[in-house]
């Protein structure tokens, strides 16, 4: 403790420098961990569908021949495999009152790899217990725990309740620069007028099976691919889809589009970042340097009444590490303030465990840099050469 005793004196006789300095690296924590937050939520939204993409095969929005009036799927020739998303609309009765309820019905393989921000309660899309689902933000007190009884079906389970703004799930967007964003759509209750909203929930497809509820197969959306195809089948496949307007994009297409705008955001920011965090990081040691040689005669003074240089380089330490511990806990109180304010949600934003460690790399790359150089400044000197202000 005496180390951050000594470090925290230094700190306030040059209290302008550090709050400078203290500056300079919230500007560095912020600007790392928004890229890395707008990085994250791209991947989450893009992990669930992931393997889908990787595989041969078209994303079809319709499942209608436009020319015979036929299902394309009947027609489609090879080993197919269609994942579908289904829908189901009903009323049922909250506080003595008829409120619409729309639930998405999503593919396990899809649901099982999806884990989207909730803002009370937990995700979770399967029970060995209960029949349970995940509800969009609402204005009809319902809680995460509750129970809602469907008509002519078992009850469901509400698990959490997600952020307003969120995603859900959907496959009925469509867009000819298709990408990930259109298997989701962005919900908010500022969207939607008292009269106008709607009870949004959304479960696993074996989740719904328990319901007892038939499934609306005349729902037309969803993704094939074949695992396997021969050039004949993909071929005729090809031509059916061209012949019907709304059908037909590759997965390998809307893969590629994905990626390239994950990596968009990497090429776009990680310069810009990286010239910034090392303009700062001149400031930085430009100013620790500053507060060195500014203390230089009390190290000296230390040394002769029986500290090491040794002990000099630990309160050297101590001192970046009060200015790290600044930054980061101020750095932490701005990010609970956009959580408190559901800025993140807005923004787009998801942080995980890559943005502690990321910024645990870039406090220790600085800390040992600083120490590096520091010491070798310190230790270049006698404690007499010090003391007659030869430094």
């Amino acid at each position: 403790m005496k180390y951050f005793r000594f470090a925290l004196i230094s700190f306030c006789d040059n209290i302008k420098i550090n709050l400078l300095m203290i500056l300079e690296m919230i500007v560095v924590f912020v600007g790392v961990n928004l890229i890395i937050g707008s990085y994250n939520n791209r991947n989450m939204l893009y992990k669930p569908y992931s393997d889908i993409l990787s595989n041969t095969g078209w994303y079809i929005v319709s499942d209608y021949d436009e020319n015979t009036g036929e299902p394309l799927s009947s027609q489609m020739k090879g080993k197919l495999d269609f994942i579908k998303m289904y829908s189901y609309s009903s009323l049922i009765t909250l506080n003595g009152r008829n409120v619409p309820v729309n639930i998405t019905i999503c593919p396990d393989e899809i649901l099982n790899n999806m884990k989207l921000p909730v803002n009370s309660g937990k995700w979770q899309i399967d029970s060995p217990k209960d029949i349970v689902c995940i509800a969009a933000p609402n204005n009809f007190d319902i809680s995460s725990g509750d129970e809602l009884k469907l008509p002519l079906a078992n009850s469901v389970k509400i698990s959490g309740i997600l952020t307003d703004p969120c995603y859900i799930p959907c496959f009925l967007q469509w867009s000819t620069s298709q990408g990930i964003e259109n298997f989701y759509r962005k919900y908010s209750l500022k969207y939607y007028s008292p009269e106008e909203e709607c009870l949004e929930l959304f479960m696993s497809f074996s989740e719904f099976s328990e319901t007892g509820i038939e499934t609306d197969n005349t729902n037309k959306s969803f993704i094939a691919y074949d695992a396997n195809p021969t050039a004949e089948n993909t071929t005729y496949n090809e031509e059916l889809l061209k012949n019907n307007y709304q059908c037909g994009i590759r997965l390998s297409k809307i893969k590629e589009r994905t990626e390239n705008s994950i990596n968009d955001i990497l090429k776009k920011f990680i310069p810009i970042a990286v010239c910034t965090f090392v303009v700062i990081m001149i400031g930085f040691m430009s100013s620790t340097a500053i507060n060195t040689l500014q203390q230089m005669k009390n190290y000296g003074t230390m040394f002769l009444c029986g500290m090491n240089w040794n002990d000099c380089i630990k309160i050297l330490f101590a001192y970046n590490a009060l200015i790290m511990i600044s930054s980061v806990s101020i750095t932490s109180i701005i990010f609970g303030i956009f959580k408190l304010m559901n800025l993140s949600a807005y923004l787009g934003l998801s942080f995980g465990m890559n943005n502690i460690v990321i910024t645990a790399i870039i406090i220790l790359i600085i800390i040992l840099l600083n120490l590096i150089i520091l010491s070798a400044v310190v230790r270049r000197k006698t404690p007499v050469d010090i003391i007659r202000g030869n430094y």
